[in-house]
């Protein structure tokens, strides 16, 4: 009897595990995702009592949280699609590799080519790890008194947009520099065929 109620507490915790393994993997949250998720978490909730304790007037405290959550909300939206230009920009200059590739296999010569294209590579490598850091980053609001908290919000919108706006000017840098390339390509290939 001791040995079939072990079995059953053995087979209970195994299905438990197992049911919430899957539950995880059903939201899509890996371990790190859910570490950042509570990292934020526990960050709004030193927020909120910092806030609390600084400010007194209710209005201001719901207006500031609102601001604080809309803050890292814009900055999540924007970094995810910013991550899909950059991957859109990979598909492309991936495609356009083929296309060497297929033109080398015939005899052409394009190392004037490989080489930008292994630059631009590599530059759109950097700047995924550029956007990926500008995703982790968590924009706080620093409350000081209730006097400073207009200052306070302006300061911290205005390094969020300066943020984006630089990663907007390397996607767009990088943008060009691969409409030059296929330019070029396209160039060179109008030149061979006549």
């Amino acid at each position: 009897m001791k040995k079939v109620l072990i079995f059953l507490v053995i087979f209970a915790l195994l299905i438990s595990m197992v049911v919430f393994a899957f539950a995880q993997s059903e939201n899509g949250l890996s371990e790190k995702e859910l570490e950042k998720q509570r990292y934020k978490e526990q960050k709004q909730l030193e927020f909120s009592k910092i806030l609390n304790q600084k400010v007194k007037d209710q209005k201001k405290i719901l207006i500031v949280k609102k601001i604080n959550q809309d803050l890292n909300l814009l900055n999540e939206k924007m970094t995810a699609h910013y991550l899909e230009v950059v991957e859109r920009l990979n598909r492309v200059l991936s495609n356009l590799r083929e296309r060497v590739n297929l033109l080398k296999t015939k005899g052409k010569e394009m190392f004037w080519l490989e080489e930008r294209l292994n630059d631009l590579e590599t530059k759109i490598e950097e700047l995924k790890a550029v956007v990926k850091n500008q995703s982790e980053k968590i924009y706080e609001l620093q409350i000081t008194n209730e006097a400073e908290l207009k200052n306070t919000v302006g300061l911290t919108r205005q390094k969020l947009i300066n943020d984006l706006k630089e990663l907007r000017t390397r996607i767009m840098t990088i943008r060009e520099d691969l409409k030059k390339i296929i330019q070029d390509f396209g160039n060179f290939l109008r030149s061979v065929n006549n």
